[in-house]
């Protein structure tokens, strides 16, 4: 099965379900800045990163030394931040914005 992830157009499913891909990103202003998306501060970028990787919320609370509960905060954040519903979202955000290489 084949996943469009970078349009805005709606899908339907196999099951006959529709709904609409991925949103696309505001528009990149004059200066080359896109607007609404809030700088994510250091340690929401590693977990970021941990989190692209694939990594769960215990192994990157044992990695950084910091609590699970402070590992879903940083999430929660920078969910926020790109105006993400979900880690998977935000991810693919994070790449589109060039914020995280493509591996």
């Amino acid at each position: 099965m084949v996943v469009e992830l970078f349009t805005d157009e709606v899908a339907e499913s196999k099951f006959g379900e529709t709904g609409t891909t991925a949103k696309p990103l505001p528009a990149e202003s004059d200066s080359g800045v896109v607007p609404n998306i809030q700088r994510l501060t250091k340690r929401e970028m590693e977990v970021l990163r941990l989190v692209s990787a694939g990594w769960d919320t215990p192994r990157i609370a044992n990695e950084l030394r910091i609590s699970p509960h402070t590992v879903l905060n940083h999430i929660r954040h920078f969910r926020r931040k790109l105006d993400a519903p979900t880690k998977l979202d935000a991810v693919v955000t994070a790449i589109r914005l060039g914020m995280l290489p493509i591996e």
